[in-house]
């Protein structure tokens, strides 16, 4: 049998233009995976309420075990870490923490550079890694009316624990930030993509809403991309009864607030994933999660 070779070539080359069109309109999208956590965080408040108390010990931290935490922040410091005769009850809470229920890192909560002195020389008392703190949380308000500790005092407190005399002193920092000045143009979101390891965004509402954040987190991304960083972000949802805490009742589940928030993001700006590291969340505060999942 012949063929009309040129009849044959034509065919085959329109069957080839159909599939690779078939092909073309069939092709899936992969969605936008939600960026591995690696960071899932506590605010144990009342700490020094409890500190040196076995059971109540053991109870927080088996708890914050089963619920997943990894990192903990520690609350009520000041009045443990200035006080010498504290630093065994701290060291062996903090070495309980790590070696018997599996935590990554417990920070030190402070609003003041004072707080912060403290704990360094509570972690310089410490010869055994386990018993110290791994990073420094500051806990200030700045943007509020009238504040105690206004973003020019912040800033100072950020180059305190930037530039300790001993570098070895110097630990990762995160701060929690709930609003910017807009009066301040990009300063602020500039020196704190600059200078701090970790940022913890606040979404307080009853249930996840990046709208809410998106504003703040847009804000850091111009910053980032014009700084060269990729600074890491934490969200952190409330668990008190104004906000999430029957949201937490209800789903019995913390990580689920974390995964909800970020498929709204990758759905609404996924182009925030370039400039920011999103690693995980942080819940505020023990007390008030606890009531919420038991």
């Amino acid at each position: 049998m012949k063929y009309n070779i040129k009849l044959v070539w034509l065919l085959a080359s329109v069957l080839s233009i159909l599939l690779i069109n078939g092909c073309s309109k069939n092709t899936i999208e992969v969605p936008i995976p939600i960026p591995e956590v690696s960071y899932r965080g506590i605010y144990i408040d009342g700490f020094n309420n409890f500190l040196g108390d076995t059971a109540t010990e053991n109870t927080a931290l088996a708890w914050c075990q089963k619920q997943g935490f990894k990192n903990l922040s520690l609350y009520g410091l000041y009045i443990v870490t200035n006080r010498r005769g504290k630093y065994e009850s701290l060291a062996n809470f903090i070495k309980k923490a790590k070696t018997t229920y599996g935590m990554s890192s417990v920070s030190a909560v402070h609003s003041t550079e004072a707080g912060f002195s403290y704990s360094r020389s509570y972690n310089f008392s410490r010869y055994i890694p386990e018993e110290k703190f791994d990073a420094f949380t500051i806990e200030n308000e700045w943007w509020l009316s009238n504040p105690e500790c206004d973003f020019e005092c912040t800033k100072s407190m950020i180059d305190h624990l930037n530039n300790p005399t001993n570098p070895e002193d110097k630990l990762p920092n995160e701060v929690y930030i709930g609003w910017f000045n807009s009066k301040l143009g990009t300063a602020e979101p500039e020196f704190l993509v600059n200078n701090m390891n970790r940022i913890l965004v606040h979404c307080y509402t009853d249930a996840p809403r990046f709208s809410y954040t998106e504003e703040r987190l847009t804000q850091m991304a111009t910053a980032a991309k014009k700084l060269g960083k990729k600074p890491e972000i934490v969200m952190l949802f409330s668990a008190e009864t104004d906000f999430m805490h029957a949201y937490f009742e209800k789903n019995k589940t913390f990580e689920i607030a974390y995964q909800e928030f970020m498929q709204q993001l990758i759905q609404k700006s996924p182009s925030l994933l370039n400039d920011l590291s999103f690693v995980g969340y942080k819940i505020f505060a023990y007390t008030n999660a606890q009531s919420a999942i038991k």
